[in-house]
């Protein structure tokens, strides 16, 4: 469940900061009221690394399926700082919407600024991620890993390597072995 918070915490940050999170009315022509030009911001020209944050906390539920032990461990503590680092920002744009939005336009003043909730759902999505990696930074380590099947199996192992039938493998383990070193096993 842990993983999965995760994951959609993470794509929901990305898609939140790609997502249009505030629409300026700027004039055409500096200090002239009319004509006037709509702007659109993303969340990802208002704090840029937000996006980014999310993508390292969906990439983070692949390395937490992927390790075991303690590199679970500092995979949620990175998952956590992520999410902190796309949740924290997208709650401090609710105070500092203004000059976010100022330096954004980069120099234009905005007649009208209308803004929308996707910052509310980076902020949600953030604290998943961050929630999340805490947990997976706490209990990760407990948590079932991969198959041993998965893993690379050695002839040299204490009581040779079987098949799922409890043949000995150890011959054809032993040509593959051969193949890797670049020598011909025929």
């Amino acid at each position: 469940m842990t993983l999965l918070v995760m994951g959609l915490g993470g794509l929901g940050a990305v898609v939140a900061y790609g997502a249009t999170w505030v629409t300026a009315t700027v004039p055409v022509f500096a200090g002239e009221p009319t004509p006037t030009r709509i702007v659109e911001l993303t969340g990802s020209m208002l704090i840029p690394f937000g996006s980014a944050a999310g993508w390292v906390g969906l990439a983070s539920m692949a390395g937490v399926i992927a390790t075991r032990s303690w590199g679970r461990v500092g995979i949620g503590i990175i998952a956590a700082l992520a999410g902190a680092a796309a949740g924290v920002p997208a709650l401090a744009f609710l105070l500092s919407r203004g000059p976010l939005v100022n330096s954004a336009l980069k120099g234009d003043e905005a007649l009208s600024v209308q803004g929308n909730a996707w910052w509310l759902i980076a902020a949600l999505s953030g604290l998943a991620v961050m929630v999340s990696g805490l947990l997976t930074a706490r209990f990760g380590r407990s948590w079932s890993a991969m198959s041993p099947r998965y893993e690379r199996e050695r002839s040299d192992q204490p009581g040779g390597s079987q098949d799922g039938r409890g043949q000995d493998r150890s011959g054809s383990l032993q040509m593959w072995d051969a193949l890797d070193r670049g020598e011909d096993p025929t």
